[in-house]
């Protein structure tokens, strides 16, 4: 028996669909691919320099947190030290000092800037003074106290 051909339809029709099918395993397999990796790669090195380039900037933030916070303990320790220093030298203290202090009791508190409990007891004691005093800076020395006693109990709590 002779093997039978294949009809003319099908053929025609497998003349039409193989090279459809084998273009399209072609574009599946190989020009996808080399597409997305194409317009991919681009951006895997984006990201690899950003990942970098936020490392380099959480550490410059971290250097710049330390620093201003070393800043602002240098300056609230200055200004308690010159609270501090009030009583010693006998000098008149101006409510803009007072009203300064109590600022920079309200914010060290709210930056959580941290110092040494103790001058802030210290120049809460002086301010205190001066509000017992009965002076004109009455009303504001002892906000001021109650800023410096706000502080300290964080300090404390901390």
């Amino acid at each position: 028996m002779a093997p039978k051909s294949l009809p003319d339809w099908l053929k025609s029709a497998l003349a039409v669909v193989l090279p459809l099918l084998l273009a399209g395993w072609g574009v599946l397999n190989v020009y996808l691919p080399d597409k997305i990796t194409s317009q991919t790669s681009g951006i895997s090195g984006d990201v690899s320099s950003l990942k970098t380039d936020m490392g380099n900037a959480k550490g410059d933030i971290q250097r710049i947190d330390a620093n201003v916070n070393g800043m602002l303990t240098d300056l609230v320790n200055g200004i308690l030290e010159t609270l501090k220093g009030l009583r010693a030298q006998k000098a008149s203290v101006s409510r803009q000092t007072l009203v300064l202090a109590a600022n920079i009791a309200r914010d060290a508190k709210r930056g959580k800037v941290p110092t040494d409990p103790a001058i802030v007891a210290e120049a809460a004691q002086d301010v205190l003074q001066i509000a017992a005093g009965g002076s004109e800076l009455k009303d504001v020395a002892w906000t001021t106290a109650t800023e410096l006693a706000n502080y300290r109990s964080f300090l404390n709590a901390s």
